[in-house]
């Protein structure tokens, strides 16, 4: 590969990449509804955790914390 070839390749990758990005901006831009957004990292029994945090909406500045009160159940069959 020349010298002139190699900066030119990784330009075409980081378009690529930047183009990725924005097809996920443009995805995810105006979602108004809440998310979760991540959990405590202490988990019950059942392999869950005991706490999640809930986002409003992409680009919010806060969360809320709701916390489990009762161990995962499914009905039997």
């Amino acid at each position: 590969m020349t010298q002139l070839a190699q900066p030119q390749s990784n330009i075409e990758q980081l378009e690529a990449r930047v183009a990725r990005l924005e097809d996920l901006v443009k995805k995810y831009k105006g979602i108004d509804r809440p998310f979760i957004c991540g959990g405590g990292s202490e988990k019950g029994d059942d392999g869950l955790p005991n706490m999640i945090f809930v986002a409003p909406a992409i680009g919010a500045d806060g969360f809320a914390i709701y916390q489990k009160v009762k161990d995962y159940s499914a009905p039997s069959y």
